[in-house]
């Protein structure tokens, strides 16, 4: 029998794409000397044609903290594009402190994800050989999504702020993957994986297994950074944007 209305659904798919190397920010990558102003945390920026994330906690400040997706000009008006706070703020300065693999090597360093209706599946590998000359940059660590593709996050639940006592999360409820890091080639931890914001996750692990006693926490700078991680693997799915759980196709009738 014909379908009358020539249209039908499925579920988008697709195989695993590789998307190159991991792509790693932190939450205090760019950091701007502003005029004083009441900011609002996940608000975003635009200067010089970049988009800068507030990861500074809702309050007023004079030091504003960010993650970008490149340099700002050295002064100048940062833009609000989305959110709640100023409509401008001026800066005066801004340090950069980045995450770079510099001259470090690898056995493996890989992105890869696939469709599944209106969310990717991801799986990222840090196994690493050398050290180099990497630098571990300021702040908790951003898995960050490859170019072209960002978050939902008014789908993902948010996972910012969680703290927590004896390895046990407060927000259990916010993991979208789960985690494993091997630190110095010896103390291997795992965690959950929180959406951060709309350019990618965090990963929250659980120091207890390495007999730290110091709980849940953020991976980054200060809780094996880069540098001395061995082999990190991140699992994980999140809905993204402008994707929907169907394609429709049309059809012969």
């Amino acid at each position: 029998m014909p379908n009358i209305f020539g249209v039908h659904a499925k579920i988008a798919s697709s195989d695993w794409i590789n998307a190159g190397q991991v792509i790693i920010h932190a939450t205090s990558e760019y950091i701007f000397t502003i005029t004083s102003a009441s900011v609002v945390l996940g608000d975003t920026y635009s200067n010089n044609g970049q988009t800068f994330y507030v990861n500074t906690a809702s309050g007023t400040v004079t030091s504003l903290a960010t993650n970008g997706t490149g340099n700002p000009t050295a002064s100048g008006t940062l833009v609000r594009t989305s959110g709640t706070g100023p409509l401008t703020l001026t800066f005066s300065a801004v340090t950069t402190s980045l995450v770079s693999y510099g001259t470090m090597t690898f056995n493996e360093n890989t992105c890869r994800y696939r469709r599944i209706g209106d969310s990717a599946e991801f799986q990222m590998i840090l196994n690493t050989a050398t050290a180099g000359t990497a630098t571990n940059g300021n702040g908790q660590y951003i898995y960050t999504l490859p170019s072209g593709l960002l978050i939902d996050v008014s789908k993902a639940p948010a996972a910012q702020g969680i703290t927590g006592g004896n390895a046990q999360p407060t927000q259990v409820n916010a993991s979208v993957g789960h985690g494993t890091n091997m630190s110095g080639g010896t103390t291997m931890v795992e965690g959950f994986i929180g959406v951060y914001n709309a350019t990618g996750v965090s990963f929250y692990q659980n120091d207890q297994l390495a007999g730290s006693g110091s709980g849940q926490g953020p991976n980054g700078s200060g809780r094996q950074p880069l540098t001395s991680i061995s082999c990190l693997v991140l699992n994980f799915t999140v809905p993204i944007l402008g994707w929907t759980s169907a394609d429709i196709v049309p059809v012969s009738p």
